[in-house]
């Protein structure tokens, strides 16, 4: 009940300092914002459809796993699965786009930010894992062990962390690169732009050939991942966009004849790979191409539909417990997947799975997020104040 209260009492504040309605408060956490001028469209289209791929991915392969409900439909869940991988990138890419370029901001304050809107939610999420589950009570014992495990990264019960893992990994970057971009030319950004796309492309040739390569460059990785999300927003109108769209095509054909054809070979075509990045750059430039042709026409640029602003909103809550909601809501307990509808409406089934396990992740996303999450990010952040003001009391008292 106290807890109730609070989070009652937080809320209220809230909307007072934002001079709201309580309708326009609640329009506010529905991610119906009005500073449409300001914001970039196309991310949240491509955080929109980022998300969809994410659970669609992972009800694609689940079901591919299982032959005898496939059936004649493995090589399309299996090919539209590894495209739909590209998901991904994405996430990493629009984070590039959003945090590299140059800005006025104290390194302090920008670790500050990651740690209550990434680490902060993180945390919380993992623990509603390890509490759903059993691995956690309320003993120090139990709270040492969560944090041990929470610092050693994703385990079997929460393997679609990695990607958050990764993202923070990017964040610790972020200040040197901005420094690093602040002045660097068009034609630098180009070529340090074709360096990664060749290194990653070596790299993933050397894979397809079975070979492991020795040495490990950090920018072939996902680190030039996130860089290309940020070099997308800067290159020039039309000069590279024929090149980009054509490889996008070329990797999608790629990762599908690769999983079909050459299923020994899949491993090369995940994650960082050039096939999925060509085609991840495509989709982002079309996005961005599409907002811009808006703003030369003159058209108004709204924030988004309903549902994409609630997805965009909340992408990153939904990222985190899309599992949950996909194979121990929707699977287990609703008992809903491909088998429902045999034969050639499988596809369908897989599709209507997705989206019910959508709708109980932003469901429980908007809850969670405005109540837990809210409750454990003011009280870090009175944490944090207070020993902030001790730290300036015996600072002041040694000067004295």
């Amino acid at each position: 009940m106290a807890a109730t209260a609070l989070i009652c009492r937080i809320h209220q504040e809230d909307r007072r300092k934002s001079g709201l309605s309580w309708g326009g408060y609640g329009r506010k956490l529905l991610g119906q914002n009005k500073d449409g001028e300001s914001r970039r469209e196309y991310l949240d289209k491509l955080r929109f459809l980022a998300t969809l791929l994410v659970i669609l991915v992972h009800s694609m392969q689940a079901t591919a796993q299982r032959p005898e409900i496939a059936g004649g439909w493995w090589y399309a869940f299996t090919g539209v699965s590894g495209l739909g991988l590209c998901c991904n990138l994405l996430f990493v890419m629009i984070s590039g786009a959003l945090l590299i370029p140059y800005r006025e901001e104290e390194m302090g304050d920008f670790f500050q930010k990651r740690m209550m809107k990434v680490v902060l939610p993180m945390v919380v999420y993992y623990l509603f894992y390890l509490r759903r589950f059993g691995l956690i009570s309320f003993s120090l014992t139990s709270f040492l062990s969560a944090v041990i495990q929470l610092l050693s990264g994703p385990m079997e019960l929460v393997p679609h962390f990695w990607l958050i893992y990764v993202l923070l990994q990017l964040y610790i970057g972020v200040p040197l690169l901005r420094w690093m971009v602040k002045d660097m030319p068009e034609s630098a950004l180009k070529w340090f732009a074709a360096l990664i796309l060749l290194g990653i492309g070596g790299k993933t040739s050397l894979f397809l050939l079975g070979i492991i390569p020795i040495i490990s460059v950090p920018w072939f990785t996902w680190e030039g991942v996130f860089f290309m999300g940020y070099w997308l927003t800067r290159i020039p109108e039309r000069v590279y966009d024929k090149k980009i769209y054509l490889g996008a095509w070329f990797g999608g054909a790629m990762i599908f004849a690769i999983l079909c054809f050459l299923p020994e070979r899949a491993s090369s075509v995940m994650n960082d790979s050039i096939f999925l990045l060509l085609l991840a750059m495509g989709i982002f430039l079309f996005f961005r191409r599409k907002d811009s042709l808006k703003r030369a026409e003159g058209k108004k640029i709204s924030p988004g539909r309903l549902c994409v602003q609630l997805v965009s909103r909340y992408s990153f809550s939904v990222l985190m417990i899309h599992w949950f909601m996909l194979f121990m809501v929707v699977d287990k307990h609703f008992h809903l997947d491909a088998r429902i509808l045999e034969g050639p409406l499988a596809g369908l089934a897989v599709v209507f799975q997705s989206f019910l396990a959508l709708l109980c992740s932003l469901l429980f996303a908007v809850i969670y997020d405005n109540t837990v999450v809210l409750l454990a990010e003011r009280v870090v952040r009175k944490l944090c104040r207070s020993l902030h003001h001790v730290y300036k009391g015996r600072r002041k008292g040694r000067i004295g």
